[in-house]
């Protein structure tokens, strides 16, 4: 009997334990993929993008003639010929909130011209998480 109730008890301390290091994994695979795509504008990298972006993302902004969308093609084809990135930025992960097979994070990315404000919506399915669409806010600096 003792036994048992020594088994519960140590059971039930572990649980906690075992679901924070799930948590911890999945926001650490989260963080890898935002920092794939960070990289891939930075670098000009269509391939790296190609691997975050699910394939129907959106990427929301506001343009001179208000909300402008870039579908995941748009996005590539501008990364390849060069219309876009090419300029190293820091990143920092303000939060992440995961729910099941979806999440939500706010990022900043910066460089020495711009600041960009993102929320970054994904998705995890048999080939991991993905970015669904991004919100992004874009402040020059100076």
């Amino acid at each position: 009997m003792k036994q048992r109730i020594f088994a519960v008890i140590l059971a039930i301390a572990i649980l906690p334990l075992q679901l924070q290091a799930e948590e911890e994994t999945e926001m650490n695979d989260i963080k890898d993929v935002i920092e794939q795509f960070k990289k891939s504008g930075d670098q000009q990298n269509p391939e790296l993008a190609e691997k975050s972006l699910h394939e129907e993302s959106r990427i929301f902004y506001i343009g001179k003639d208000g909300v402008v969308v870039t579908r995941k093609e748009g996005y590539l084809r501008a990364l390849e010929s060069k219309v876009i990135g090419g300029t190293e930025r820091e990143m920092s992960v303000e939060r992440i909130e995961i729910t099941g097979a979806v999440a939500t994070a706010h990022v900043q990315f910066s460089s020495n011209e711009a600041l960009f404000d993102q929320f970054v919506n994904l998705v995890k399915s048999e080939s991991g998480w993905q970015i669904v669409n991004i919100v992004l806010n874009f402040q020059p600096k100076g």
